[in-house]
């Protein structure tokens, strides 16, 4: 079935902490650069969605 993957904003704690509570991981990826000031980029997360 396949995972499902999003972008977090990096550096917030909080926002990366949610969907580590919700069966997502840090997948490693470089993210796209944020907008505000093209330093930092965005975290890429995945949660699995096979049935165990």
């Amino acid at each position: 079935m396949g995972s499902r993957r999003l972008a977090a904003l990096a550096g917030v704690a909080a926002c990366g902490a949610w969907y580590e509570r919700h069966g997502f991981a840090d997948v490693g990826e470089v993210g796209d650069l944020l907008n505000d000031d093209g330093v930092r980029r965005e975290r890429v997360m995945a949660k699995s969605l096979v049935a165990v």
